[in-house]
């Protein structure tokens, strides 16, 4: 029998000291303990394993219950008034567990940052980080919902203005691109008069919000599940969220529930593809796969026979020509040395420093160089013996090898790997000493360079997205749980590996662009024929007609709400892009692909709107080289007119690189 089963206060009382199994305990051993780590014959402890094996910490101290009760019915928390249990709570949105009383809610997850600061965030433990990650990037979904916000004019500036929840900074100091305070966004019901900016709101609030930490998420796909605040990350769930532990009593059969009751700094990277398959999709590219395109798909490529993030098998592809032994879409080169995510990302990167952000760029802080140096200067160890990386922070995973060679130690296997130091390599060839030594004159492409925008393999673009946001029927806010008029539903165009566009960074480097949200939006509303034109479903009992059709968004002052924003694609090669990717060729056969990569406009990707007018997706600059298109990352930009004047210089030479034909566009 097993004891999460529904039982009376005498049945549990019988039951006591035989669940499933366990012998007559110890002296000084909890209910909790006797009923979920059972003796063996041999006196071993065996079922639920330690929740944080390094400290001793008992069952009450983060969960609560009374652990000296000898009913369950005594030593748990009840379950409130109205709900089912915990898996009920598990897939509630974020507003709808801030009503759920927080002694519940500490039962189920005690790590949850509404209960927190009486767990993992007490007084010798991680108070630091309790105090800080709750208002990461991470948990208030900024940069997800303000950009979009901007591209449609509904905020004016580039700093965030809503999430995920209210957050206020008490302690603002002014930090740049910072803000004080962050409200909840709450798109306005909708109606005929809706306007284009309430339309997105309404697309924000239902489809983005499935990841962040201030809730459990959903948890209704397979490789989404997970739990709330610090378990969100540290506590391993597996793709069919289903529990793998040898407690006696543990729900074995149902989703969600982790793979055992452990938390972990060992953060596998498929804990973080949970969330990390959206928005620029570095989980999936990470480790070799993309997603498939509606149109345009190359005739042998290989997919993945699983069904992932809500998606059919065969959705993820990992090999773009079976017929061929090259790997076209490689997993970033140190995943394939053994590396995970958790490996360069933690500290701030991950638990934020404090301050409200409206990107991921301004809270990160590893960078390249801090691992690999410069072309002028190895790493080196602090005066007090620490490495710390560009903002001052220290890498608690590096050291210095027997060798005196700097080495990281992984989180995920403790083996040490040596840091190839750029100033170590030998450069050997003319071209090398071009793209990464510095020449006579003292230039050298690294001070003007992110490292990835040359030392990236490949990454997936999605030009051409049609969202629709339909009034006939009703959406489930991912913000409070509730269901107003308007199901969002959209479709992408095309899937390209090939798309290599450049523009400033928040470091004021060149960097590679990403193209975010390339967008038409369509709006219906219920419709009565006998009094107008209807448009969609004529002949149903539900038609419906179009207020907006495939509409593009404008920014406040005017340009297209087309986005246009830095991306680290985490597909990381040894080899670089070639050099014609950027430069025009001594023959000049590559304009087209120079001129793409600069955001003048290849051609490639024209997609009318609504009303036949057309776009060309890959411009985001005029003849001038001036932006035609928002840009909503603060401290962004394009490409300046004279670095560009220097790109369209004839200098190097035909490396074969083409650019992959995607035909014409087909309406969905």
């Amino acid at each position: 029998m097993r004891c999460y089963l529904p039982l009376t206060a005498v049945a549990c009382l019988l039951l006591l000291g035989a669940c499933s199994g366990s012998k007559t305990p110890p002296d000084g051993r909890s209910s909790c303990r006797r009923c979920h780590q059972p003796l063996s014959d041999d006196g071993g402890v065996g079922g639920l394993l330690e929740s944080h094996p390094t400290t001793v910490i008992s069952c009450v101290d983060c969960h609560g219950g009374d652990g000296t009760a000898e009913a369950k019915i005594d030593s748990h928390v009840a379950v409130p008034d109205g709900l089912s249990g915990p898996t009920e709570i598990r897939g509630m949105s974020s507003v709808e567990l801030d009503t759920v009383p927080l002694e519940y809610v500490r039962w189920v997850n005690p790590s949850d940052y509404r209960v927190s600061d009486l767990s993992c965030g007490t007084m010798g433990c991680h108070e630091a980080i309790n105090a800080t990650a709750p208002s990461s990037i991470m948990t208030t979904m900024a940069g997800h919902f303000n950009k979009p916000r901007y591209y449609v004019g509904r905020q004016t500036t580039r700093f965030p203005e809503v999430a995920a929840r209210d957050q206020r900074d008490e302690s603002f100091d002014g930090a740049p691109s910072a803000v004080e305070q962050l409200t909840t966004l709450h798109a306005p019901a909708l109606d005929a008069d809706s306007s284009l900016a309430d339309i997105v709101d309404k697309y924000i609030e239902d489809g983005c919000p499935r990841c962040h930490v201030w809730n459990f998420g959903p948890n209704d796909k397979a490789g989404d599940f997970r739990s709330s605040g610090c378990a969100g990350c540290h506590m391993v769930y597996a793709n069919d969220g289903l529990s793998r532990s040898a407690d006696p009593n543990a729900n074995l059969d149902d989703p969600p529930h982790p793979i055992n009751h452990r938390l972990t700094s060992a953060i596998p990277d498929s804990q973080c593809e949970h969330c990390h398959y959206r928005g620029n999709r570095i989980g999936t590219m990470y480790r070799g796969v993309r997603e498939a395109a509606r149109l345009a798909e190359p005739p042998n490529i290989g997919a993945l026979d699983e069904s992932l993030h809500g998606r059919p098998s065969g959705f993820f592809v990992d090999d773009e020509d079976t017929t061929n032994d090259v790997d076209e879409t490689p997993a970033d080169i140190h995943q394939q040395a053994g590396m995970g995510c958790v490996d360069c990302h933690s500290g701030v990167d991950v638990h934020g420093d404090g301050n409200l952000y409206g990107a991921h760029d301004e809270q990160v802080a590893i960078e390249c160089i801090d691992c690999h140096g410069t072309e002028d200067t190895a790493i080196a160890p602090d005066d007090g013996g620490v490495f710390r990386n560009s903002r001052g922070e220290i890498m608690r995973n590096l050291r210095l090898g027997t060798d005196g060679v700097p080495v990281m130690i992984s989180r995920l296997d403790g083996e040490a790997r040596p840091l190839a130091q750029l100033v170590d390599l030998d450069l050997g060839t003319p071209e090398y000493v071009a793209t990464h030594g510095r020449d006579s004159t003292g230039f050298s492409h690294l001070d003007s360079l992110e490292c990835y925008t040359c030392h990236t393999a490949w990454t997936q673009s999605c030009p051409g997205c049609h969202v629709t946001v339909d009034m006939r029927t009703e959406g489930r806010s991912l913000i409070d749980g509730t269901l107003a008029a308007g199901r969002t539903g959209g479709s992408r165009s095309w899937v390209v590996t090939d798309y290599f566009a450049l523009g400033m960074g928040v470091d004021g480097q060149l960097t590679l662009m990403a193209p975010q949200e390339k967008m038409f939006l369509t709006a219906i509303v219920p419709c009565n024929p006998a009094t107008e034109t209807c448009t969609e479903g004529v002949d149903t009992p539900n038609p419906g007609r179009r207020i907006f059709d495939q509409v593009v968004r404008r920014t406040a002052d005017g340009k297209l709400g087309f986005g246009f924003g830095p991306v680290v694609p985490h597909t990381t090669s040894v080899g670089s892009v070639p050099c014609d990717r950027c430069h025009l060729r001594e023959d000049g056969t590559n304009t087209n692909i120079v001129n793409e990569t600069l955001g003048r406009a290849s051609g490639r990707f024209l997609i009318p709107d609504g009303e036949g007018t057309m776009y060309d997706l890959s411009q985001v600059v005029d003849d001038a080289g001036e932006p035609i298109v928002g840009l909503a990352h603060q401290g962004t930009g394009v490409v300046p007119p004279d670095v560009a004047a220097r790109m369209l210089v004839p200098r190097v030479a035909n490396s074969g690189l083409t650019l992959r034909d995607v035909g014409p566009w087909v309406a969905p």
